[in-house]
């Protein structure tokens, strides 16, 4: 038996350990059939696991894609959360509203978290640089940009703040966006394109975008 105290992989980014394992020693094998192992850490070839101990691995794999999908949606609504909290709501309630533990807040935007005493209240850091996957109104429905930190993510919605009073009246809400960038996307200041755009229900609901690519 080849033994080799690091990890050993078990197929594309997977990883398997079981306290079975870590108490055993498997029998030696010969020429392909060779089991990399770690007894001390219980790490084996899946292929040989799953042939020799099938019962020792009940539970089913999680592809990786859908590993990064729920992490991707759980560090987005993180964020969201945290951009709550700099609006005057508590951590609790950014999470509620957010559909996410306070838990996952503080895994994924933690060091936007400000507490001056044990127990005492959490709050938001005025700024951070965590990446943000937003829409802004393009000239063909929304644009997906990435806003690098909370500016460029508070300036996009600054923006789509003066769109929406634009098209609610007031004719002076984007003079001071003509020829600006956000992203480096060129913002649209033009009146008859943005209510165009908007009674072809072509503008983003949301700052943020859906997973699904549409607005949220």
């Amino acid at each position: 038996m080849k033994t080799d105290p690091a990890w050993t992989p078990a197929g594309p980014g997977f990883f398997l350990f079981d306290e079975f394992v870590s108490k055993t020693f498997w029998p030696p094998m010969k020429g392909d059939n060779a089991v990399v192992c770690s007894p001390m850490l219980g790490i084996c070839e899946a292929d040989w696991l799953m042939k020799n101990k099938p019962k020792l691995h009940k539970r089913q794999r999680v592809p990786i894609q859908a590993k990064h999908a729920r992490a991707f949606a759980a560090r987005d609504r993180s964020v969201r959360a945290i951009w709550d909290m700099r609006h005057g709501v508590s951590l609790s309630q950014a999470a509620r509203n957010n559909g996410v533990s306070k838990e996952t807040i503080k895994k994924y935007v933690g060091s936007a978290l400000l507490q001056d005493r044990p127990g005492g209240r959490i709050r938001a850091t005025k700024s951070d640089r965590y990446v943000r996957y937003l829409q802004i109104p393009g000239l063909h429905g929304p644009v997906e940009i990435t806003a690098h930190g909370s500016k460029e993510a508070n300036r996009a919605a600054a923006y789509k703040a003066a769109v929406n009073r634009f098209l609610a009246g007031d004719l002076n809400a984007l003079a001071s966006w003509h020829g600006k960038k956000i992203a480096g996307i060129e913002l649209i200041t033009d009146g008859p394109t943005l209510k165009g755009l908007a009674q072809n229900d072509q503008l983003p609901y949301s700052l943020y975008r859906s997973l699904s690519g549409g607005a949220s």
